[in-house]
């Protein structure tokens, strides 16, 4: 599992990855489970056209979010909204 304080440097480079776009974020929420991938939900600073004030996003490394220690490419990964941003 990363450290606290690797969790707050990966969440501080989401939080500004999201930024310019309109899904900046007013804060995140690690969500638990799973293995592979960070999961959040993400409390939008200002909400969608339709209204939308949060969203679910997954987060890829190049190693296993439950052990750091094990690689795991991020070319598995494709986001289909956003594109890599």
């Amino acid at each position: 599992m990363a450290t606290p304080s690797e969790l707050e440097i990966l969440e501080k480079d989401i939080r500004q990855r999201l930024d310019g776009t309109p899904y900046k974020s007013k804060s995140l929420q690690r969500l638990t489970g799973g293995s592979a991938n960070f999961t959040y939900i993400v409390y939008l600073e200002t909400p969608l056209l339709d209204g939308t004030e949060e969203v679910v996003i997954k987060h890829g490394e190049n190693f296993v979010a439950s052990n750091p220690k094990f690689p795991l490419a991020t070319s598995r990964c494709v986001c289909h909204l956003l594109g890599h941003i």
